[in-house]
């Protein structure tokens, strides 16, 4: 789970689609929130009664997420509806999870019932998920009539590259043709057997708050040129006769030297929210984490991933005992300002 958690972080994913989450109905919401960056909330539909499978979503707290209650059971698959909106753009978030189990006729008839029952609803439509189809093989009967189906409702199907560690396109992401929503889609690093799909869709994210400062660069002032044109200033060479004249000079004068050495400078940001348990320590394991996963992108080396994979477990415990310490220290300091109970 810390790998789904370090992923987030970055890419700075805004809503992030999980299948076979292994989340059961007790547990699943603990789990989740230890899951979730700063920032990030989640919802999650877990399997009734067996082991594994189970869907999930995490998003970013700007992004409003409200679950859909379909009026809608099926057997060979499991699936969770949101509706999702960001600024003025809703839509539609289907998450499916069709284990490698399913019976192949079974899932075609309820899939295509569920489209029946959402495709014509108002608003955009985003279907995504592990369907275990082999959709890029032009010989899998099943594929084959699976494409056949998503075509006859108007849906496009974007992962055009391999998504599983066999070689195939397991993992889909499905819109209408006709709303021309997303803009791109391509497959990430590999989560787990399976490759991460990134889309990316025609939803402005809410903006965050920008600061603007200004400041000088004091420190690049070379000293010697700076007393140099002090020392020319009409202050010193013609002073005024007056104190208001002589004033006067004095700040112009000053104000004009200033900005030949260090003029102002303008430079905005944006402000993002910081988890008050980070420290240089985080942040610089952070930074090492991500350079291991960069030298394992350009070696492709399975001893690269390892050592990356184990750096990331060490950051993520150095980050659940910065955390853990942070809200004990504040609930003791809630502790201390409550009134001592009256007997």
């Amino acid at each position: 789970m810390y790998i789904i958690q370090h992923h987030i972080v970055c890419h700075s994913l805004d809503v992030v689609a999980i299948t076979e989450s292994w989340l059961r109905e007790d547990s699943g919401d603990d789990i989740l929130r230890e899951l979730c960056p700063a920032g990030y909330s989640s919802l999650h539909k877990p399997r009734i009664g067996k082991r594994g499978g189970g869907v999930a979503i995490i998003f970013r707290d700007t992004v409003r997420v409200r679950p859909l209650n379909l009026d809608f059971v099926a057997i060979s698959f499991e699936f969770l509806a949101a509706s999702l909106t960001t600024n003025s753009t809703c839509f539609t978030l289907l998450v499916i999870y069709s284990p490698p189990s399913h019976k192949p006729n079974q899932f075609i008839d309820e899939f295509a019932s569920l489209l029946e029952f959402l495709v014509h609803s108002p608003g955009l439509l985003l279907i995504v998920g592990d369907f275990n189809i082999h959709v890029d093989d032009k010989s899998c009967q099943l594929g084959q009539s699976f494409l056949s189906l998503i075509d006859s409702f108007d849906l496009q199907q974007h992962v055009s590259d391999s998504s599983h560690v066999g070689g195939h396109t397991l993992d889909l992401v499905l819109s209408r043709s006709s709303d021309n929503f997303l803009v791109d889609c391509s497959t990430s690093d590999f989560i787990s057997d399976h490759r991460a799909i990134h889309w990316c869709a025609k939803a402005h994210r809410p903006l965050r708050p920008v600061k603007k400062v200004e400041f000088r660069k004091l420190k690049s002032i070379d000293f010697s040129s700076f007393c140099s044109d002090l020392l020319k200033l009409p202050l010193l060479t013609s002073p005024a006769g007056d104190c208001e004249s002589a004033l006067s000079q004095y700040n112009n004068g000053l104000a004009c030297v200033l900005d030949s050495h260090a003029p102002m400078v303008k430079r905005c940001f944006t402000v993002r929210p910081d988890n008050p348990w980070d420290n240089e320590e985080i942040h610089a394991a952070r930074r090492k984490v991500r350079r291991l996963e960069r030298r394992w992108k350009l070696t492709n080396l399975t001893i690269d991933k390892q050592i990356m994979h184990g750096e990331l477990r060490n950051l993520h415990e150095m980050i659940n005992l910065a955390k853990r310490s942070f809200l004990e220290s504040q609930i003791l300091k809630l502790v201390g300002r409550r009134p001592p109970s009256s007997s």
